[in-house]
């Protein structure tokens, strides 16, 4: 900011309150939060092809305390979210990004297809991708070890390879599992594990998976991302046609 400040020949506004004032604000949020405003500023009045840009609060999250209630969390990224797809749809439209913010509501037809973009499907898509809560699977999977009934839970990777093939419906998942990878295949709809090479059977099951402090199941993002969609907040998973 400073140097744009000494290109323009703006040091005096600069110091005297365009980007830093002392009177302000005096925590590092808004400190930094002034020079953003400033920056940006200075580009559009430099570049008429800025307001093509959102601007920097819109598409940054603000900071939130250790303990922050997990609908709070999603809130937030939510409020992210939506920006970043105005940005997108701003683009696909080929207008500017403020025009954009009042054109997505503008009629139906122009809601439908920022819809394509903003929505529950796509923004739970985007939570698990950016990793906002660690979560923890929603059932924890095993295969029985012998005959006097003891179970054996799969480990982390595996047990991933499992509930996500459950999650995508899919009936048959394939694993490498032991200090030297032996193959085997789930197969969910029988639920059994198959020794790949003798064909040997054990019987699989799951158990509900607990989510320790700090991290959360895909079952609690989901009920956070529905509380938004019942407040039409945000649009239900568009229908295929």
């Amino acid at each position: 900011a400073l140097a744009v400040a000494k290109l323009g020949g703006g040091l005096l506004p600069f110091f005297k309150g365009d980007a830093f004032d002392r009177t302000a604000d005096p925590c590092l949020e808004g400190r930094v939060g002034r020079l953003m405003e400033y920056l940006e500023a200075q580009r559009a009045a430099l570049d008429p092809s800025a307001k093509l840009l959102p601007p920097w609060e819109d598409v940054s999250l603000r900071p939130l305390p250790p303990g922050t209630p997990l609908r709070d969390v999603v809130g937030e990224h939510l409020r992210v979210f939506v920006h970043e797809c105005i940005w997108s749809w701003a683009r696909e439209e080929r207008m500017d990004y403020e025009r954009a913010k009042i054109a997505r509501q503008a009629d139906e037809a122009c809601a439908a297809r920022f819809a394509k973009l903003y929505n529950a499907e796509t923004f739970e898509e985007a939570l698990v991708a950016r990793g906002v809560v660690p979560i923890v699977p929603l059932y924890q999977w095993e295969v029985q070890a012998d005959a006097g009934g003891r179970w054996m839970p799969y480990d982390a990777l595996n047990n991933k390879k499992v509930e996500d093939a459950r999650l995508r419906g899919e009936s048959r998942v394939e694993l490498r599992v032991g200090p030297k990878a032996w193959k085997y295949e789930v197969q969910l709809d029988r639920m059994v594990q198959v020794n790949s090479k003798t064909g040997a059977e054990r019987p699989l099951r799951s158990r509900k998976g607990t989510a320790p402090p700090g991290s959360a199941t895909l079952e609690d993002v989901r009920a956070a991302v529905r509380y938004f969609v019942d407040l039409d907040t945000l649009p239900e998973k568009p229908t295929r046609e």
